[in-house]
């Protein structure tokens, strides 16, 4: 293959933007799940790996089975990655003087240590921003705090006659409905972190998802 058939930079960041990783010379028709490999191993995390982390281009989750090609991305382009998961075990290794991401557990609002604020379950309606994959922001205004994830998807389906069937919730770069099932549907704002003002990412979800073995 010729020098024409690399991308000469593309350009990998985290959801919070905290994580930017440029690489160099990858082949057009390399398939996305090569290309997780490649990235994970270039991600300063242990977390990171092809299994654990999901691209997004434009807002469009890519597909293991497809190409880098088929994407149409230029020289330059951002592909944004997501953890699939977070091991507890593996949280519990981080510094406590480095702020971590919520594990989004469903004992996240009473899990605080005493020096946190514990936001109460029966806490007043918020105003909850969802950025929708052609980046129109929807407000879903008097949501209580205690509504479910569940609820939410089906005020923004309400609201913006959007299938969010197929749309992966992404907050604070961790996905709100990824691979839990009803679990995931069950947990409430205050339990990921969620409050009054904050905004939401949507993504389209890869249909017939593919795992790597």
């Amino acid at each position: 293959m010729s020098y024409m058939d690399k991308f000469e930079q593309l350009q990998v960041e985290s959801a919070d933007g905290d994580t930017k990783i440029p690489i160099h010379g990858m082949y057009k028709d390399m398939t996305i799940a090569k290309f997780k490999a490649a990235v994970s191993s270039r991600i300063p995390d242990p977390r990171a790996t092809a299994k654990s982390i999901q691209l997004f281009s434009l807002g469009e989750e890519m597909s293991n089975v497809r190409t880098l090609r088929s994407y149409d991305l230029t020289d330059s382009d951002i592909i944004t990655f997501v953890y699939s998961d977070v091991a507890p075990s593996l949280l519990s290794t981080t510094s406590s003087a480095t702020e971590t991401p919520p594990s989004y557990s469903s004992s996240c609002s009473t899990a605080a240590s005493t020096t946190d604020t514990i936001i109460p379950q029966n806490a007043t309606a918020a105003s909850v921003f969802v950025k929708d994959m052609r980046g129109k922001t929807h407000s879903l205004r008097n949501m209580p705090l205690s509504s479910t994830i569940g609820d939410l998807l089906l005020k923004l389906k309400q609201q913006a006659s959007i299938d969010t069937d197929h749309v992966l919730l992404i907050y604070g770069g961790k996905p709100l409905n990824g691979g839990g099932g009803e679990k995931d549907l069950l947990r409430t704002l205050v339990d990921v972190g969620i409050k009054d003002q904050c905004t939401i990412q949507g993504c389209w979800k890869e249909k017939g998802g593919v795992t790597i073995d």
